[in-house]
């Protein structure tokens, strides 16, 4: 059976924020398998535990179908992550498998809480990138959701 035969293998990428770390770095795992095809979606800004409920009633749901999915996650509160792992699906949890390590090296307990990383380095410089996103998806979809318009 190729590939193209296959069904394609749901991925989803779950955030307390904007879910941009979860995508780098589980799109960073999927690239080795060029082979296969993958049907991602992005979950950002879970950011209460019934959210996250919601969301692995979504996971259980795409669980029962044709391919075992993938989910990636970077969620940093303990009960988010912790309601998350109830789903059935394989869940890769990039914060959970990292931060004892980190902790464990630093001698220092981290303070497990959400939307953390935006804070790191330069913050004219993240804005500018950000900018530059949505400026890249308004004009390339033709939404109108910035100050942009959409060229001609």
């Amino acid at each position: 059976m190729s590939a193209d035969d296959q069904p394609a293998v749901p991925v989803f990428f779950l955030s307390d924020s904007t879910g941009i770390s979860a995508e780098t770095m589980g799109n960073a795992l999927l690239i080795q398998f060029p082979d296969l095809r993958f049907e991602r979606h992005l979950i950002p800004f879970i950011t209460t535990v019934e959210a996250a409920r919601r969301v692995v009633a979504i996971l259980d749901e795409v669980m029962a179908g044709p391919a075992t999915p993938l989910v990636f996650s970077t969620t940093a509160v303990p009960e988010i992550r912790d309601a998350l792992h109830t789903s059935t699906c394989p869940l890769i949890d990039f914060f959970d498998l990292h931060i004892s390590q980190v902790e464990s090296i630093l001698g220092v307990k981290g303070l497990h809480i959400a939307s953390r990383l935006h804070g790191v380095g330069d913050i004219k410089r993240y804005n500018a990138r950000m900018a530059a996103v949505e400026y890249a998806m308004d004009t390339t979809t033709g939404r109108a959701r910035g100050p942009w318009t959409r060229p001609t």
